[in-house]
């Protein structure tokens, strides 16, 4: 997968989506392959597989950061969430990543520990308002 994603110009530069970070990690993630998908999901931001996509970025942290939750690494989690929501902000015309970045961190890490949810939730209330949405509208994206 890695290779096929590093070697075709065309998924690498015409996609909209990788198929490692969204696609691959994501599907053993369901499958609850969670090494596989944390391996993945690790290789697809490597340097060496010249990712120009800020969503492979977003998609990958993402998954590690649930999968490092499931496993009690907290603090890693945290760092990979802070990933996904960072890159997510640099999209600015496509608010639904912060969004979606916002609801798995609250669902994946700061809800099952007991965290606050504040940020979260102020980060889902701005990426609603950026896109002219209430919580409402989007209640299936954010369950």
């Amino acid at each position: 997968m890695a290779e096929m994603q590093r070697t075709n110009a065309f998924l690498r530069c015409f996609g909209f989506h990788d198929i490692m970070g969204f696609i691959g990690a994501r599907v053993y993630l369901k499958l609850g392959r969670e090494d596989d998908a944390h391996e993945v999901a690790r290789l697809a931001v490597l340097p060496e597989q010249k990712n120009t996509k800020l969503q492979t970025y977003i998609y990958s942290a993402s998954i590690i950061g649930q999968i490092e939750a499931r496993r009690g690494n907290l603090d890693e989690s945290h760092a990979q969430f802070t990933v996904a929501l960072e890159k997510s902000k640099l999209l600015t015309e496509m608010p639904m990543f912060e969004l979606l970045a916002a609801r798995d961190w609250k669902k994946h890490l700061l809800v099952p520990n007991g965290r606050d949810c504040s940020a979260a939730e102020a980060t889902i209330d701005a990426a609603c308002a950026k896109m002219g949405k209430t919580r409402e509208q989007l209640i299936g994206i954010l369950v």
